[in-house]
């Protein structure tokens, strides 16, 4: 899993985390880490796996983006894809929102 800077919790991100049910869909991701991913078994081709990368995707994006992104994601994940290391892009609004 790539590393990065949480954000601070505040009044505003807490609303807005249960209004957009980030909290929900970041639960069934979890949920299926901890019971399907293991009855399964690692069949990812990319770094880090589908599920993480749509979890951090979900956090660093928010819920709508982060959910379209992952799908994408599974969709491009097939035995005829050369796989690899693709990390979330990074999200500059997210931190420096100044500049937009």
């Amino acid at each position: 899993m790539i590393l990065r800077r949480k954000r601070a919790l505040t009044l505003p991100r807490v609303i807005l985390n249960l209004l957009t049910l980030r909290w929900f869909f970041q639960g069934l991701i979890l949920l299926y880490k901890k019971t399907l991913s293991k009855a399964i078994g690692k069949s990812c081709i990319y770094y880090p796996t589908c599920s993480s990368y749509m979890y951090q995707a979900i956090e660093d994006w928010g819920t709508v983006i982060g959910i379209a992104m992952g799908i994408a994601r599974i969709a491009r994940c097939n035995p005829l894809a050369c796989g690899g290391f693709d990390p979330v892009p990074f999200n500059p609004k997210g931190e420096i929102k100044w500049l937009y």
